[in-house]
């Protein structure tokens, strides 16, 4: 099955796409899945899943389903590719697909990628896929009361980050404290927009 999703087209993932995806995972992950991994999961009937940007791999993800389940065992988009939205389109066809198969999906949680962190924001929605009726006894308030994230808390252990990357100076690249200080500048938006 192809979709197209604004210039991002899905397809299922083939034993063909291995090398490319195995390129995009390295990229990416400090530990990436092996070959045998997306294989594997090829020939378990797994729903793995590729996502092209003119022609060229520019994302996959791999799910599996279970009686009103569904579990996301990995999903990536190539770095050059982030923060563009192209994660998004793909976990929503995900959720989509998971919503045909009979999985409901519950809540919706706030969160915004700040490089290493995810940070509550109030304008970025994601879904939050549970096992069927595993919420279903909760609020709404309560469910967003269990997902929050305490700006204070954060800022605290940025703190404690920054002075660990102190310790080595300039030796550390100049992207490590970059994504820092862009994980501080989330946090104070998220902290203003709560109050």
């Amino acid at each position: 099955m192809t979709t197209t999703l604004h210039k991002l087209v899905l397809r299922e993932m083939t034993h063909g796409d291995i090398e490319a995806v195995i390129g995009v995972e390295r990229s990416i992950y400090p530990w990436p899945w092996t070959a045998r991994n997306f294989s594997d999961s090829l020939n378990s009937g797994y729903l793995c899943t590729v996502a092209e940007l003119e022609g060229v791999m520019a994302g996959y993800a791999v799910m599996i389903f279970a009686p009103y389940e569904a579990h996301l065992l990995t999903i990536g988009i190539a770095s050059g590719l982030q923060r563009q939205g192209w994660g998004s389109a793909l976990l929503d066809a995900l959720l989509a697909r998971a919503r045909q198969n009979g999985v409901r999906v519950h809540g919706r949680a706030r969160f915004v990628r700040a490089n290493a962190f995810f940070l509550p924001y109030p304008d970025a929605m994601y879904d939050v896929a549970f096992s069927q009726g595993f919420f279903e006894h909760f609020e709404d308030e309560a469910i967003e009361a269990l997902l929050r994230v305490d700006a204070g808390d954060w800022t605290s252990e940025l703190d404690g980050v920054k002075q660990f990357f102190a310790k080595f100076g300039d030796r550390l690249p100049a992207e490590l404290h970059e994504e820092v200080e862009q994980a501080a500048k989330r946090l104070h938006q998220a902290g203003v927009a709560s109050r």
